[in-house]
C-alpha cells in the first residue's frame, strides 16, 4: 500500500527530484516545523531514524524531543534563508534511546503562515572517535540561555547558538551588515569593542544593543580567537541579557533616593515643627508677662480698632493712623494684602472659619520697609458664634529668618566645599598618572622613531603636547574648586585679590558667556587682609549679579568691566560695572539690606549683597553701589591692605652627599595602582618596591628597611600615611625622615594638623616628573650612615 504524504510533493519537490533523493545513500527528510513531523523520507533517513518504515517515521511525533532552543533555530533558518540558499549546522538528535550529532544541510521549500518546510541532509559532524565531553560542550552550547556567536573580522557570522539566532534573528542578516558591531546601540560602543578585540584585547562591559525586542541590556564579552576550521582570526563572542537586572538596580536606586530624600524632608519638617512649638511656647510666656509682643485687634471686616506700642514702635506710625483704617491699607504688604482683604470681603462674620491661627509674612512699616513678623491668631466670637474681633499677637522675627537664612547659605558653601575638595581628591587621583604617563611618553618620544615616518612621530608629538596641555587645564580648575574648598579656615591673612578675582571668574564665567563680554583692567594691587574663600564668595556674588542684570543673547553690546586700582587713600579698590537694566534711584539706599531683591520672584534671596557688605564690613573694608536705571551698575569695594611679612621657609638640611645615589632604594606607597605604575616609571633606574597599602608598606620597612626614599600617600584605607610614619619610627628609626607625603588634596582635621606640624616634604597631585626625581636625588645625599641598616 502506498505510503500518503503530508504534502503534495508536485507543489514542494518534482517526482525526478525524490527519486534522486530516494537513491542517495545519506539521510534526506522533509520536516514541518509547525506539525512537528516529517512529510517524506528516503530509505536511508528511515534506517538512521531507525523506522520498521517510511510510514512509521511520517507518524512519528517530534513534539517531544522539540526545545525552545530547537525551536528558535528552526524558525531563524526561514529569515536567514532569504538571503542564503543554504544553511549548514551541526545538531544533535535522538533517533533513539543515544544522541546522534550530524551536520545538517537545511533548505527552505516552503514557508506558509502555520509554519516553515525544510529539506533537510544529514551527515556524520563528529568521527566515531569524538569524546563525550565534546558532544555534551556542543549540546550544552545549544540549549544556554547565553547568546554565543563566532564571527570574523570582516563581520560575517560563522556560527551562532540558538539564544543568539532567537534574540537577533534576521536583523543583523544582509548585505553591507557587520555582525558584531551592528549589534551595538551606541556607536561608541561599538567602536571600542572592535578596536580592544582588533588589538588582541578583551571587551568586557554591559552596554546596550538591537535585538528583535528593542533594546536590551547585555553583559558582553567579546575577544579574538581563531577559527578552528580555516585557522583564520575571529571574535568569539559572550553574551547574556542583563536588562531585568539593570532596570530592577535603577528602580531600587531611585527608590532609595526618593526615600532618602523623604526622610530629608521629613526631619527637616520634625526639625521646624518642633523648633516653631519652642517659639510659640516663647511667645505665650512672653505675651502673658510682658506686653512688648505686637498686638493689632481688627473687627469682623478687617479694620483695625486696636494697636499695641510695640506695634507702633516697629511699623514707625502713630496709633491713631492705624486704628479706623482697614489693616491691608496701611500694614499689609502684597500680595498677602490682596489675600487678606479677599477674605475679609467674603467672609466677614464666619472669617473665624477660614483664619489661619498662626502666620508668617511681611508686615509693612510707615517707611516702606518689609519687616517679618509671625502672628498667633485668635476669634472672639458673639453669642450667635459669629466673628466680632479678630486678635493678632506675633513678633518680629527678621533677624532670625536673616540668619537662618545666612547658616543655610553658609551650610551650602561649607557643602560645596566638602564637595570641592572631595571632586579635586577625585580628579587628582586619577590626574596625577595621566600627566606622568603622558610626560613619559613624552620623553620616550623624543629619541628618534625609526619604524615610523617622520610625519607619524610628528603627529604623536603635538596629540601628547595637547593632552598635557588639556590635563594642566584640569589642574587648574581644581585649583580654582580648592578657593571653596577652604570655608572653614577663618583665619585672616594676606590674600592675592587678582587670584580670587580671576578664580571667580573661571566659576562664574558661564553665567557671563551668554550676556556680555568680559573686560579686564587689572592693575597690580598690594595684598589685602581677609580670607581667600570669604572674598571669593563676594566677588562670584557681584559677578552673577552683574550678569544676570543682563538679558542673555545680546553678548556683543553688553560688557562687564572688572577693575583693580588703589583707591584715593591708597587702599587696593575692586570694581565690576555692568551695562545692565541698572537700579531705580529710589531703591539704591536698601540694596544692603536684607531680603532686599529687584530680582525675579526664584531668582534671588535678597540676601547675596547683604551678605557680602558684611563680610567686606569683616575685614575693615568698605562696599559701595553707583547704578542709573537703564543704564548700568558699578558695585565697588575697597580693602585694607595686607601687612608686609617676611616669609622664611622651612628649610630642610642634608648631610654631604653619598656614593650611592645611583643604588638608591625607592619605597612607593598609593592605594592606586596606576600612581603606582606612574612613579614607577618616573624613577625607572632606582631600586623600586611598591606597596599597594600603608600595611604592605610598614611590612616592607620591617623586613627589608631602611629605604631611601618613601613616596607616601597621605589618604589610605586601613593604615593612613600618619600611620605609616608612626609605625616607621618605631620599627626602623629614622626611617620617618625621609617620608615624602603626596596628597591628592582632601585632609581629616587630624591629617591637615599632621602635614602642617612636619618638615617632610609634600609631593602634590598631579606632580611632575622632574620633582619627583629631584626629591629622590636630595633625599639619597644624605650620609648612608643616617640610617641603621637591616
Amino acid at each position: 500500500m502506498p505510503v500518503q504524504h503530508s504534502l503534495s510533493s508536485a507543489s514542494l519537490l518534482p517526482a525526478a527530484a525524490l527519486s534522486a533523493l530516494q537513491a542517495l545513500s545519506t539521510p534526506v527528510w522533509v520536516f514541518d516545523v509547525k506539525r512537528r513531523r516529517v512529510a517524506w523520507a528516503n530509505a536511508a533517513a528511515v534506517e538512521f531514524w531507525k523506522a520498521g518504515s517510511e510510514a512509521q517515521l511520517l507518524e512519528r511525533d517530534f513534539g517531544r524531543d522539540f526545545s525552545l532552543a530547537s525551536e528558535g533555530r528552526l524558525t531563524g533558518y526561514a529569515h536567514r534563508l532569504k538571503d542564503e540558499p543554504r544553511i549548514t549546522e551541526q545538531w544533535t538528535l535522538f533517533p533513539g534511546s543515544s544522541p546522534v550529532t550530524v551536520l545538517c544541510s537545511f533548505t527552505l521549500l516552503s514557508s506558509p503562515e502555520e509554519g516553515p518546510v525544510y529539506l533537510v541532509e544529514a551527515t556524520p559532524a563528529f568521527p566515531d572517535t569524538a569524546s563525550g565531553d565534546t558532544l555534551r560542550a556542543v549540546e550544552a552550547l545549544r540549549h544556554t540561555t547565553a547568546l554565543v556567536s563566532v564571527i570574523d573580522l570582516s563581520g560575517q557570522t560563522l556560527m551562532e547558538n540558538p539564544a543568539a539566532i532567537r534574540t537577533y534573528g534576521h536583523l543583523l542578516a544582509g548585505p553591507g551588515k557587520h555582525t558584531f558591531t551592528d549589534r551595538f546601540a551606541d556607536s561608541d560602543d561599538a567602536a571600542r569593542a572592535l578596536h580592544r578585540v582588533s588589538n588582541g584585547k578583551e571587551f568586557v562591559e554591559e552596554v546596550w544593543v538591537n535585538t528583535l525586542e528593542g533594546q536590551r541590556r547585555h553583559a558582553l564579552e567579546a575577544r579574538q580567537t581563531t577559527d578552528p576550521v580555516t585557522g583564520t582570526r575571529a571574535i568569539l563572542l559572550s553574551e547574556i541579557d542583563v536588562t531585568f537586572r539593570h532596570e530592577a538596580e535603577e528602580v531600587v536606586r531611585r527608590v532609595y533616593s526618593e526615600l532618602e530624600s523623604r526622610v530629608k524632608e521629613r526631619t527637616l519638617d520634625l526639625e521646624r515643627l518642633n523648633r516653631e512649638l519652642g517659639e510659640e511656647r516663647q511667645f505665650v510666656s512672653a505675651v502673658v508677662e510682658t506686653v512688648g509682643s505686637l498686638l493689632i485687634v481688627a473687627d469682623a471686616y478687617g479694620t483695625a480698632v486696636r494697636v499695641n506700642r510695640a506695634l507702633c514702635e516697629l511699623t514707625g506710625y502713630k496709633a491713631e493712623e492705624l486704628t479706623g483704617r482697614p489693616i491691608w491699607e496701611t500694614l499689609l504688604a502684597s500680595p498677602e494684602a490682596e489675600l487678606v482683604e479677599r477674605a475679609f470681603a467674603e467672609h466677614g462674620p464666619r472669617f473665624h472659619a477660614v483664619m489661619p491661627k498662626n502666620v508668617e509674612g511681611l508686615l509693612r512699616t510707615k517707611s516702606g520697609e518689609p519687616r517679618v513678623v509671625s502672628l498667633t491668631n485668635a476669634a472672639l466670637l458673639d453669642a450667635s458664634g459669629l466673628t466680632e474681633y479678630v486678635i493678632g499677637a506675633g513678633v518680629d522675627v527678621t533677624d532670625r529668618k536673616e540668619i537662618q537664612l545666612r547658616l543655610q547659605i553658609s551650610d551650602r558653601m561649607a557643602s560645596i566645599g566638602t564637595l570641592a575638595a572631595g571632586v579635586a581628591h577625585g580628579i587628582n587621583n586619577p590626574l596625577a598618572y595621566v600627566i606622568a604617563n603622558l610626560d613619559y611618553v613624552k620623553n620616550k618620544l623624543a629619541a628618534p622613531w625609526p619604524e615610523l615616518p617622520p610625519e607619524d612621530v610628528r603627529e604623536v608629538r603635538e596629540l601628547l603636547a595637547e593632552s598635557l596641555e588639556g590635563a594642566d587645564r584640569v589642574r587648574r580648575i581644581v585649583g580654582d574648586l580648592r578657593m571653596f574648598s577652604r570655608q572653614s579656615d577663618d583665619r585672616v591673612q594676606a590674600v592675592d585679590l587678582i587670584a580670587v578675582i580671576e578664580r571667580a571668574l573661571n566659576m562664574a564665567m558661564n553665567e557671563i558667556r551668554h550676556r556680555a563680554r568680559v573686560v579686564l583692567k587689572l592693575e597690580a594691587v598690594p595684598r589685602v587682609l581677609g580670607t581667600e574663600s570669604k572674598l571669593g564668595q563676594v566677588v562670584l556674588n557681584l559677578l552673577v549679579n552683574a550678569a544676570q542684570a543682563i538679558e542673555a543673547g545680546n553678548v556683543e553690546n553688553n560688557s562687564i568691566t572688572v577693575r583693580t586700582l588703589l583707591d584715593k587713600h591708597g587702599r587696593p579698590r575692586l570694581e565690576i560695572q555692568d551695562t545692565g537694566v541698572g537700579i531705580p534711584e529710589e531703591y539704591l539706599r536698601r540694596v544692603f539690606d536684607p531680603f532686599f531683591t529687584t530680582k525675579p520672584v526664584g531668582v534671588g534671596t535678597g540676601l547675596g549683597l547683604s551678605i557680602s557688605h558684611r563680610i567686606v564690613s569683616e575685614f575693615g573694608g568698605e562696599i559701595g553701589i553707583e547704578s542709573e536705571h537703564q543704564r548700568g551698575t558699578m558695585v565697588w569695594m575697597a580693602l585694607e591692605t595686607a601687612p608686609l611679612e617676611v616669609v622664611v621657609p622651612k628649610q630642610t638640611t642634608y648631610p654631604p652627599p653619598s656614593t650611592r645615589d645611583h643604588a638608591a632604594r625607592v619605597l612607593i606607597v598609593d592605594d592606586e595602582p596606576a600612581i603606582l605604575r606612574a612613579l614607577s616609571r618616573v624613577l625607572a633606574g632606582y631600586q623600586v618596591t611598591r606597596a599597594l597599602s600603608g600595611k604592605e608598606a610598614v611590612a616592607h620597612i620591617e623586613a627589608s628597611g631602611p629605604f631611601d626614599v618613601v613616596f607616601c600617600d597621605v589618604m589610605m584605607p586601613e593604615l593612613s600615611g600618619i600611620d605609616v610614619y608612626e609605625r616607621a619610627k618605631q620599627v626602623c628609626p629614622g626611617q620617618e625622615q625621609r617620608i615624602v607625603f603626596i596628597t591628592g588634596g582632601a585632609f581629616t582635621e587630624q591629617a591637615a594638623s599632621f602635614i602642617e606640624s612636619i618638615d617632610n616634604p609634600k609631593l602634590g597631585k598631579p606632580f611632575d616628573a622632574g620633582e619627583v626625581r629631584a626629591l629622590v636625588k636630595a633625599l639619597t645625599r644624605r650620609s648612608a650612615d643616617d640610617l641603621p641598616r637591616a
